[in-house]
């Protein structure tokens, strides 16, 4: 036997025996879908999300590890090889994605398939000026006053906008403003588009970590919003004032895509960008 597979073998317990004795090993994520009902979203990978975020052997990983963008960079490399394609199918199985909401096409790889297109009109817009639709297909928390989040999170934390900023723009004119997380789970559709109409400014990107995103990482601490690698828009509409329309990468899937063009003037509905498998 190897001192590889030893290793292997060791490690492999141990992450049985720290989530065994676990003091908070809830895994169960609920969201409310369209219908009204209570739904419990199928998580991958939550054995080792919760070693990860639940357990102190795995937050040492984590920081050592699994938030360095040179992960997410190799498995994105894994999901651009052809013989990825392999897993799709098996994919659109487990999670029941139907798929004849989007462009038929032959994908060469799992990310092809991961960024596919959605048709024209399998989203209806609001045309209303005086609304704003969502901007990608996710689970939505709305949070009314960002100066208040300490009464979302476990820990009090409140929301950092100069972070998360980091310096571009003037934070201080969105302090006590509301935020919309769409958060999108691996089989969702991975475009997002403009929630109203406006003049946008160019894409800003800001270097970062790669934490996941799941409530079952972020309840724990919310600073992973600001702390990952993300970009910022602003937008200036005739009705909502000035809205800042931030893309936050993940572990993994940290590779963000932009389909506009800066200092335009943009569309409700309107294409902005994708996420991909990858660190880029």
């Amino acid at each position: 036997m190897s001192l590889f597979l030893i290793i292997t073998v060791v490690l492999s317990l141990y992450v049985v025996i720290t989530l065994v004795n676990a003091k908070d090993d809830k895994s169960e994520v609920i969201y409310i879908d369209a219908s009204g009902e209570k739904v419990v979203e199928k998580i991958p990978g939550v054995f080792w999300l919760k070693w990860l975020y639940r357990t102190s052997a795995g937050d040492l990983f984590l920081e050592m590890i699994i938030k360095r963008k040179f992960i997410s960079q190799y498995y994105g490399s894994i999901m651009d090889k052809e013989k990825s394609k392999e897993r799709i199918d098996g994919f659109i199985k487990d999670f029941n994605i139907d798929m004849s909401q989007f462009v038929e096409e032959e994908y060469n790889t799992f990310n092809e398939f991961f960024y596919r297109k959605i048709k024209d009109g399998a989203r209806s817009v609001d045309q209303d000026t005086n609304s704003i639709v969502s901007p990608a297909d996710g689970k939505i928390i709305i949070l009314e006053n960002l100066d208040a989040t300490e009464n979302y999170f476990i820990k009090g934390d409140k929301y950092d906008l100069k972070q998360h900023f980091d310096g571009n723009f003037d934070y201080s004119k969105f302090v006590g403003g509301s935020a919309v997380v769409v958060r999108l789970a691996p089989a969702d559709y991975h475009r997002f588009h403009f929630p109203v109409d406006g003049d946008v400014s160019d894409n800003i990107d800001i270097e970062g970590d790669y934490y996941s995103v799941s409530p079952i990482a972020v309840i724990k601490n919310i600073a992973y919003f600001f702390k990952n690698k993300r970009t910022l828009t602003k937008i200036s509409t005739a009705n909502f004032g000035e809205i800042v329309y931030s893309d936050i990468g993940a572990t993994m899937v940290g590779s963000i895509f932009q389909t506009f063009k800066g200092n335009s003037t943009v569309k409700k509905g309107d294409e902005k960008g994708y996420f991909a498998f990858g660190g880029s």
